[in-house]
């Protein structure tokens, strides 16, 4: 999903306080396509009962059709899955956030392992002194596990787009 913020104002409001709106956004979230038909059936609504709710929510920007093919399918967007999963964005920056700063630390150890090899011995500081091979590790190990974690959260990103 985007990084814009989803803004519910009066109108996204008065669609939403129908039960039945409700109901159709979340038969939308559910897996496979729906067509207004499937959601009939599903419903147990009359067609143009759904077809007047769904018109409303696509008004509001909570669904879109997507009529490119010989059936007309309805999906959400990304406004409408925000709503029905306002905390899955906060996940995805956490993991996107902790990656980087993960990775970042991971460099930074081992740049300080190269620079203890490289530079001249110095007296020891009082206080534990890790060696730079321990540097090294910690360095890759960090930049293994912001890696990750970079991966997790942009595949989360993607499956997010993507539905």
């Amino acid at each position: 999903m985007p990084s814009e913020e989803i803004i519910i104002d009066k109108d996204s409001i008065d669609v939403l306080s129908s039960d039945t709106r409700v109901a159709i956004l979340k038969s939308l979230d559910s897996p496979g396509r729906m067509t207004a038909t499937r959601l009939t059936d599903a419903l147990n609504l009359s067609k143009s009962t759904v077809h007047e709710h769904l018109t409303r929510l696509a008004g509001a920007g909570f669904v879109k059709k997507d009529d490119s093919r010989k059936w007309v399918y309805w999906e959400l967007t990304d406004k409408g899955r925000g709503v029905l999963h306002p905390h899955k964005q906060t996940r995805i920056l956490f993991l996107l956030v902790s990656g980087m700063l993960t990775t970042v630390g991971g460099i930074v150890e081992m740049c300080r392992a190269v620079k203890d090899m490289l530079a001249p011995a110095v007296p020891q500081m009082k206080g534990i002194s890790i060696p730079a091979e321990m540097h090294l590790v910690i360095g890759i190990v960090l930049i293994f596990v912001g890696v990750l974690l970079l991966y997790l959260g942009f595949r989360a990103k993607r499956k997010r787009w993507n539905g």
